[in-house]
């Protein structure tokens, strides 16, 4: 692989996605949505990538950024990734992340060469229950929120638009996963920011939490884009839609990633449960297996929890001013 652009560049997995594939050697394009999205761009980033203005709602500028060079692939990050925000705006995380990819889709019907690489979401297995084994590709598909149903929807189009015009993609079902840069709307980096600002005595020793009983397979973002460049590569010259869970394979409870963050401060902290927190109809347990992606393409996360924790909350003790 050459050559690839990057949907969302700019955001948080994108920049990780963008630096492993400069890292790498590989000539990187990039979109971004806001001036504010480019502004929080690292300079040593932008100086490496190549950048376009692109709402990926609108169907022309797609159809020029496209044809703006021979990409070897295109990883598909753009999008609404956050579920409570979807819920309440499902209008628009339709329009963002269903028909958006389809303008991609679409636009890709002229130049083929380009593989697709889509990542959905492990929400659109749905509700997982106590004594299940984990989520693997083969799991019946039943998404529970309207989130869900956005990403598994634009994952039919990536099936109907080989079937019929033959665009190859990769659809990648992340679990939940974590790291430096990441947004305090979820639920580690909320933590972690809790925790810094108490440190620096900026607020009260008291963190507002949620439903710390549910379970979640956490993987750290620097891994899971390293799985991204490895499918791609391995998927480059093939001729079909390939669907890969990405995931630790571990189910751990919210108590135990904010035990765990504790742990790492020194500072007494109360903690609340904070009934605004809680959603309705979240899924009591969700986990996935990796084998597909492993015995594929040998890949497997390095990056240990306890690790990933750390540099969250070292990066939000730079973020929080005293």
């Amino acid at each position: 692989m050459n050559s690839a652009i990057v949907t969302g560049a700019c955001g948080f997995v994108g920049r990780h996605l963008v630096q492993a594939l400069l890292d790498q050697g590989i000539r990187t394009f990039g979109t971004y949505r806001t001036q504010q999205e480019l502004d929080a761009f690292p300079q040593e980033l932008k100086s490496a990538t190549t950048l376009y203005h692109c709402d990926i709602t609108n169907p022309e500028k797609i159809k020029e950024v496209i044809s703006a060079y021979d990409y070897d692939a295109i990883f598909h990050l753009a999008g609404i990734a956050h579920v409570p925000y979807a819920e309440r705006n499902f209008d628009e995380a339709f329009a963002v992340n269903t028909v958006g990819t389809g303008h991609i889709l679409e636009a890709l019907k002229s130049n083929k060469q380009c593989l697709m690489v889509y990542v959905s979401s492990s929400e659109v297995y749905g509700r997982q229950y106590q004594g299940t084994v984990p989520y693997t590709e083969s799991h019946p598909i039943e998404p529970s929120t309207l989130y869900g149903i956005t990403k598994y929807s634009a994952e039919m189009l990536c099936d109907l638009y080989f079937k019929n015009w033959g665009v190859r993609s990769i659809i990648f079902r992340p679990f939940n996963h974590i790291g430096p840069f990441q947004s305090s709307l979820f639920v580690a980096s909320d933590f972690a920011r809790q925790i810094a600002a108490i440190e620096k005595e900026l607020s009260e020793p008291r963190m507002s939490v949620g439903n710390l009983s549910v379970k979640r397979d956490f993987s750290d973002v620097r891994d899971v884009v390293q799985g991204y460049i490895v499918a791609a590569k391995k998927h480059l010259h093939g001729n079909d839609v390939e669907m890969y869970n990405i995931c630790s394979g571990k189910a751990v409870t919210i108590q135990e990633l904010l035990d765990i963050l504790l742990s790492l401060s020194e500072t007494p902290i109360t903690v609340d449960i904070d009934t605004a927190k809680l959603r309705k109809n979240e899924n009591p347990i969700l986990f996935g297996s990796y084998q597909k992606l492993n015995q594929h393409t040998g890949w497997k996360p390095s990056i240990p929890l306890r690790a990933s924790l750390k540099d969250i909350l070292d990066y939000w003790r730079k973020q929080v001013q005293s």
